[in-house]
């Protein structure tokens, strides 16, 4: 989703540290003209199964980004 020229990037994480067991989302924001993604240290939901995680990507994010072999096990997906 890009919100005033930034894009914002939901990331769907399964048992990370701060949340063993559960699933987080958490928003990361690539700034215009900044090549490096900034994290929102506060998780957007913490949820119990991967459908109610998804259900809290906010509206307009509907492009999905499956997780990547070298990504952090913790990734799920992630949705612009």
């Amino acid at each position: 989703m890009i919100d005033g020229g930034d894009l914002v990037i939901h990331t769907i994480y399964f048992n990370p540290k701060d949340f063993p067991y559960r699933y987080v989302v958490r928003a990361w924001t690539v700034r215009e003209g900044e090549g490096e993604a900034v994290p929102d240290p506060r998780p957007l939901v913490v949820a119990d199964s991967l459908e109610e995680a998804r259900a809290a990507v906010p509206p307009g994010s509907d492009h999905l980004l499956r997780r990547e072999r070298d990504d952090d096990p913790c990734i799920v997906e992630s949705w612009i």
